[in-house]
């Protein structure tokens, strides 16, 4: 019987470092999540300034409602570093967040901007990261949003996801 526990045990242990991870290319992302996301296909936008733009969102729910997202939007003008922060800000607006910490990056090797924006909703409060990236007239977000009183938030999920992002 202390056999059959101490290997059942290990097991389990084990389960909890090797869990299941999917790398899928999203629209020219790719990225590692627990699990695949799943798109609703392209969908038309209009920016703050009221330009035309198309956008596919890729979207992945845990039971915790720890939530993976990759935006992949098209506009028809070139994409310039100023519009990362725009980007960012936009986010924070739209969802009534706070940006409370911002700084450039890259992503595979073009410009980026990485951001934590937080908010409350229905008396809880949600964390997001954001990573925007762009080349040309296309701009690529990622974006991992947690509840803080979420149960079994899995942060080196959360870390797989940023760090094995890539541009094709």
């Amino acid at each position: 019987m202390k056999k059959s526990l101490a290997l059942l045990s290990l097991i389990l242990i084990c389960a909890g470092f090797c869990a299941a991870q999917v790398t899928q290319n999203y629209s020219g992302v790719s990225a590692t999540t627990p699990v695949a996301m799943t798109t609703d296909g392209p969908k038309p936008g209009t920016t703050d300034s009221g330009a035309s733009y198309t956008s596919t969102d890729y979207v992945a729910t845990l039971p915790n409602q720890d939530t993976y997202f990759v935006t992949v939007a098209q506009y028809p003008f070139q994409v310039a570093d100023e519009d990362l922060g725009r980007f960012v800000s936009s986010f924070a607006k739209g969802t009534n967040g706070t940006i409370t910490q911002s700084n450039r990056r890259t992503l595979s090797g073009l410009p980026a901007e990485a951001a934590t924006i937080e908010l409350t909703t229905d008396g809880r409060t949600i964390r997001f990261f954001l990573l925007v990236a762009y080349r040309g007239n296309t701009c690529y977000a990622l974006l991992f949003g947690t509840f803080l009183d979420a149960p079994g938030t899995d942060m080196n999920a959360a870390a797989t996801f940023f760090s094995t992002a890539s541009i094709q």
